[in-house]
């Protein structure tokens, strides 16, 4: 299989006056180049993503990103709520009902009713699921490990700095209560 490369590095990414020739907007050539950089690696970033994503459901992956984040919390947490679930990954409480319905016709996690009160459904993953997400983990491992060989330790962490900021960033612009 070949890879095409879709994100530049850094250091070929235009910024500052030179975004003038690519016709962007003109909040973008405003910017600080380093500003610049980040707005375009995060949008490449979460594009390759859609497309990954896109092309796994293509080719009839049954297991999405967010049932691996479902599966994921299942394997912290063991036993979870469809509420904890849908707040521990990120996910529309209002999808996890027919998720989890999904997974376990798939036979990756089980539903059982709390014994005090059966009202409360808790789910937990089944041995497949955890299989399945041990599998996906070991292969993510790799692919890390390999893509990042030859960045420092250093570099990693103020990249994962960048990222943690990122994420409240957006957490912070989604207003209270939804």
């Amino acid at each position: 299989m070949t890879k095409r490369r879709t994100t530049p590095a850094a250091d070929e990414v235009e910024a500052g006056p030179a975004a003038a020739e690519r016709d962007l907007p003109p909040y973008v050539i405003s910017r600080r180049p380093g500003l610049e950089q980040l707005h375009r690696a995060l949008y490449l970033c979460t594009a390759a993503q859609r497309r990954l994503a896109w092309h796994n459901k293509r080719n009839g992956d049954a297991v999405t990103q967010d049932r691996i984040s479902a599966l994921v919390v299942l394997m912290v947490e063991r036993e979870a709520t469809h509420g904890m679930l849908a707040r521990e990954a990120g996910l529309n409480p209002a999808t996890v009902t027919t998720m989890i319905e999904q997974l376990e016709a798939q036979g990756m996690v089980r539903r059982r009713r709390d014994t005090t009160d059966r009202r409360v459904v808790w789910i937990s993953a089944t041995e497949k699921g955890r299989r399945v997400i041990s599998e996906r983990q070991e292969l993510w491992d790799q692919v890390f490990a390999e893509s990042f060989a030859d960045t420092t330790d250093e570099e990693l962490a103020i990249a994962s700095r960048v990222l943690d900021r990122l994420s409240g960033l957006f957490e912070g612009l989604i207003p209270e209560g939804d």
